[in-house]
């Protein structure tokens, strides 16, 4: 996906435009009727959690419904030979927490997952986190109550995940399992009261 942006001189406003390829998307796409939605967050905190939002379609929890989503055209463009997918709706909530491409984000970005109030990264520390015959071993230790999300990353797909709940001054070890690949890097998520942060760490 490419993004570029442009800010008007005197300020009025901005534009953004994006392309994203038909290769990247999950399932083949009907160009008479395209789920689509367009949110921006405004935020004038540190830690740039979400104040305010604009929105094609704000239903509350959007970003994990598709179903909420706005309709749009595609003129011109040739639908692809096989069809859509019949959709299934999941029966649980999709969590910004338990997907490792949102963390792999958040940790670039310093936005916490799910844009809440973001915690400092001392709130989980994670140490001596390389790759064992089974799995990524890695010890942890919070500053308080929470619960780590942790997943083994290749770059592109999480090869193994693992959670676990900790209270304030543990320090424990554990092992991330994987179905195989080659990890290299684990991603954490950890929430506390509300607050989340993200950090990922490289694999010895």
């Amino acid at each position: 996906m490419t993004v570029v942006s442009k800010v008007s001189s005197p300020y009025t406003g901005y534009t953004i435009e994006t392309m994203i390829p038909f290769a990247v998307l999950p399932d083949a796409v009907d160009p008479a009727r395209m789920g689509f939605n367009v949110l921006v967050y405004d935020s004038d905190t540190q830690d740039l959690s979400s104040q305010s939002r604009l929105g094609w379609s704000t239903f509350t929890g959007v970003r994990a419904d598709p179903y909420r989503y706005g309709l749009t055209t595609l003129p011109g463009y040739q639908q692809a030979a096989r069809q859509p997918s019949t959709p299934v709706f999941p029966d649980t909530s999709a969590r910004s927490v338990h997907s490792p491409q949102t963390i792999a984000q958040s940790a670039v970005d310093g936005v916490a997952p799910a844009a809440v109030p973001r915690l400092k990264n001392s709130a989980l520390r994670l140490t001596s986190a390389h790759r064992v015959t089974d799995g990524v071993q890695v010890t942890l230790r919070a500053d308080r109550a929470g619960t780590a999300c942790l997943y083994a990353w290749d770059g592109d797909t999480a090869q193994g995940e693992h959670t676990v709940r900790l209270a304030a001054g543990d320090r424990v070890t554990v092992t991330v399992p994987t179905s195989g690949g080659t990890p290299t890097s684990l991603l954490a998520a950890f929430e506390s009261g509300g607050a989340a942060v993200a950090q990922q760490v490289p694999l010895n």
